[in-house]
């Protein structure tokens, strides 16, 4: 009976970090989607433009800057992006980017190649590389990890307002 009960021990031992990441809260990993109040107005125009693209890259600094009339070159508008921030320009998108695609991961039934090329990634193995670095498991592992925390939520009981589903009262 041992041997039985084992690998579920086992399987729920690797799920644990997983499960961890999934359920606390996104601040260190995810940008917010709305910029900070008392961020300088170029800043948050240039975040807006980030969270309204989803991170999609593709344009040089100097060109957006120009095109969203901040009046600052590309290198200053890094500068002062990284200071209010605390994120390069770039990471920023990139994690924005990643945000977008774990958030469809967890809320459509897309294939890992579909949301890549969604998101302007190159390839199905540029995302999942990346989306590794940041999240620590690839996207189907992510997707499964996150099924498998709403269904323990389920099956518990009590937890279905945090799983997403509304009480029947």
């Amino acid at each position: 009976m041992r041997t039985n009960e084992r690998p579920a021990i086992q399987i729920r031992g690797m799920l644990k970090p997983a499960l961890e990441r999934l359920t606390r809260p996104p601040t260190l990993v995810v940008p917010p989607a709305t910029p900070s109040a008392c961020a300088d107005w170029r800043v948050q125009r240039l975040e807006l433009f980030v969270n309204r693209v989803h991170g999609r890259l593709g344009w040089n600094l100097d060109v957006l800057c120009r095109q969203l009339g901040l009046g600052i070159s590309g290198s200053h508008g890094a500068r002062l992006f990284k200071k209010q921030t605390g994120l390069g320009f770039r990471e920023y998108s990139k994690r924005r980017r990643l945000a977008v695609a774990a958030d469809q991961l967890e809320k459509t039934s897309l294939s890992v190649k579909e949301i890549a090329a969604d998101l302007g990634y190159k390839s199905q193995t540029d995302l999942s590389r990346q989306f590794r670095n940041i999240f620590g498991l690839n996207p189907t592992d992510f997707r499964m990890a996150h099924h498998r925390a709403i269904q323990f939520r389920v099956s518990c009981g009590g937890g279905r307002e945090r799983a997403g589903f509304k009480s029947g009262t």
